[in-house]
């Protein structure tokens, strides 16, 4: 109970709603990251990442997408999100799970198509919040 009142409070404090868990829409990936503490943990999980021209859609989340409430296995609250390279979604799409309590984001990215496919994480998950973000991605892009 403590949990979904600490998501409430969350989700009510990022959207400006008292009813926020249930009527707030999570913001596309693009906007999450403009928001403090969000922007910052981005930033970092970018630092130091080379992209290739195919993938200069990846730090600014400038592709389509969309946002999402969603609670793992374990019961944790989640803000995730999902975007994809500009004209090109079934071959190469990134999925984000954000921690609303304290703003840290991580990421994967699958690439296939033309290219050899590969895969990539942001943010250095670990080896459960990795299996996580592929999960969530095969439920997004199949």
């Amino acid at each position: 109970m403590r949990r979904v009142v600490i998501f409430a409070a969350c989700a009510a404090a990022l959207f400006g709603s008292a009813h926020a868990q249930s009527s707030a829409v999570a913001p596309h990936p693009a906007d999450l990251i403009k928001q403090p503490g969000f922007k910052e943990s981005w930033t970092l999980a970018m630092k130091g990442e080379k992209f290739e021209r195919r993938d200069s859609w990846v730090p600014a989340l400038s592709g389509p997408g969309s946002g999402d409430f969603w609670i793992d296995p374990a019961g944790k609250q989640w803000l995730e999100g999902n975007s994809c390279q500009p004209h090109n979604c079934g071959d190469n799409h990134l999925v984000i799970l954000a921690d609303p309590v304290t703003r840290k984001i991580v990421a994967m990215q699958r690439t296939r198509g033309e290219t050899p496919a590969s895969q990539r994480f942001f943010g250095k998950p670990d080896a459960n919040l990795r299996k996580l973000l592929l999960a969530r991605l095969m439920a997004t892009f199949h």
